[in-house]
């Protein structure tokens, strides 16, 4: 399950058994919340944040936090997926300390 991304206390993960479509697991404290790519023609045509059975999803005063971090880092996310599920390459995780906008 590498971790992807930390930022102001989310985690981005992918769980090693994926499956499409392209997507992160986020987590805040006991909270999840499934990120999904959309692409056409290579480009990102949405990005829908989603409930896992089981869990809250993150609540909505750290949602912003997390829509920025994805919309800053949403082609790295791609590219990292690639990395991992399809040339089995490891990934390493990136701390991002400055708050982003």
């Amino acid at each position: 399950m590498p971790k992807l991304f930390e930022y102001r206390g989310l985690i981005l993960r992918f769980f090693s058994d994926e499956h499409e479509p392209i997507h992160i697991h986020a987590f805040y404290k006991e909270c999840q919340t499934k990120v999904e790519f959309s692409i056409e023609n290579g480009i990102i045509s949405s990005i829908n944040y989603n409930k896992i059975q089981g869990y809250e999803m993150i609540p909505e005063e750290k949602r912003k936090d997390l829509e920025i971090l994805i919309d800053v880092y949403k082609y790295d996310i791609i590219q990292l997926w690639i990395k991992f599920f399809v040339l089995h390459e490891k990934v390493t995780c990136k701390k991002i300390s400055v708050k982003l906008k």
